[in-house]
């Protein structure tokens, strides 16, 4: 355990050693040198909560809030899911983000899973806008058994009328190795992608259907329909996505 622990904490420090240099004012091709104030702070709030009654019901939720300016920030993020009765998933993660380029940001902290398992990660990602607008975040993750995983989300807004928009998008897990006790495999162990359409009441306020395909490809595949569960799943979900 102090080994772990030390592992940890060595990851923390190399990510928190990049900071000086990371937080230099970068000049952008246009000229443009950020100016990295206090003066100014603001606060967001993004929930989102949806439902489908497949498998005995399923409500998911995810927060995402921050503290900050254009150039720093504290994040606050927090997701999971109740079935049939019983919270089955839950996380939260504490992380500080810095400019890192125009439209991107940089993030370190830690994550902490209540469930399945109680089980804690140094977090060191990225965030930010990619080419075309797709909303892209990306984060790799040490547990405290000394497991890496990286996570992948991203997605695309497209305007259908200035308030119905379409929002395709696609997420992937990958571990570095076995972890038998999570069922996960090396390699590629999760993907999920589908489409959400949301209708804007007032900007602040959204309700939305979600269509999705989810699927545990390879060895956490193979894990899952060794402990008689599915690998592939069709959701179809309705939701509210509310923020300030």
């Amino acid at each position: 355990m102090q080994l772990k622990k030390l592992t940890i904490a060595a990851f923390l420090t190399l990510a928190l050693a990049s900071a000086p240099a990371l937080a230099q004012p970068d000049q952008d091709q246009g000229g443009f040198t950020p100016d990295f104030t206090d003066d100014d702070l603001f606060t967001s709030l993004k929930v989102e909560a949806d439902y489908t009654g497949e498998n005995g019901g399923e409500l998911r939720w995810d927060i995402e809030s921050w503290l900050g300016d254009d150039y720093q920030k504290l994040w606050l993020l927090s997701e999971g899911a109740h079935r049939d009765g019983t919270l089955e998933e839950a996380q939260v993660q504490l992380l500080y983000g810095r400019y890192l380029a125009t439209f991107w940001d940089w993030r370190v902290g830690l994550r902490h899973d209540i469930e399945p398992d109680s089980l804690s990660y140094a977090v060191l990602g990225v965030k930010g806008l990619a080419p075309y607008r797709f909303d892209t975040d990306a984060s790799l993750y040490l547990s405290e058994d000394g497991d890496v995983s990286l996570g992948l989300e991203t997605k695309l807004d497209l305007l259908i009328t200035q308030r119905l928009i379409a929002q395709p998008y696609l997420e992937l897990e990958v571990f570095a190795q076995d972890v038998p006790e999570l069922g996960k495999g090396a390699g590629l162990s999760a993907l999920s992608a589908g489409l959400r359409a949301r209708y804007e009441i007032r900007r602040e306020i959204a309700p939305y259907i979600d269509i999705g395909y989810a699927r545990l490809p390879g060895e956490t595949g193979r894990l899952a329909r060794a402990a008689g569960d599915d690998t592939e799943e069709f959701t179809v979900r309705v939701g509210l996505r509310a923020w300030y």
